[in-house]
């Protein structure tokens, strides 16, 4: 059974910053350390445009579930233009989560979106007005933690001139 969640959050950073950390995978183990405890990248294609830095990425979280126990997700995300769409694989309920994310200008800031379409079993789909507010609590958490991030990299641009450019280690 299928059900969505929209969520949307107003960041003041510059789009190339929300772009970039919208991105990111290496900060989810360090920023994001009270929902995941490991990650692992399993395969990478990178990107012709250089805005991007990757095309299409396949990797393992081990996330925490009520703080104390660890799931293990399987996610891919794929860049459709301005656009990434990501797929979880939470097999553990047999659910799938897909989000597609994106940016949008406003007056003097950008409004980041998240459009998830959860697949799950009817059994867990009983649980949907709990799953959304845990999605919602989790979305928020996140978008929270990604503002620090966001800033830093605010002031180094700020600072230099402009961002480093994102290097993969092969």
């Amino acid at each position: 059974m299928k059900f969505f969640v929209n969520y949307s959050a107003i960041s003041k950073f510059d789009k190339d910053i929300l772009w970039v950390v919208a991105q990111d995978i290496d900060h989810i183990k360090t920023l994001h350390k009270k929902t995941n405890t490991d990650i692992r990248i399993n395969s990478i294609t990178k990107s012709e445009n250089k805005k991007n830095l990757y095309s299409f990425i396949e990797y393992t979280t081990w996330r925490k579930i009520l703080k104390f126990i660890n799931v293990r997700v399987e996610t891919s995300r794929k860049i459709y233009g301005e656009k990434i769409i990501y797929i979880e694989h939470h097999k553990y309920l047999r659910t799938v989560i897909k989000n597609t994310h994106y940016i949008e200008n406003g007056e003097n800031y950008f409004i980041l979106k998240d459009y998830l379409e959860i697949n799950t079993p009817f059994v867990i789909y009983l649980f949907q007005p709990i799953i959304k507010f845990l999605i919602i609590r989790h979305l928020k958490s996140q978008f929270k933690e990604d503002e620090i991030f966001r800033e830093r990299l605010q002031l180094m641009k700020n600072k230099f001139g402009g961002l480093k450019e994102y290097i993969w280690l092969d």
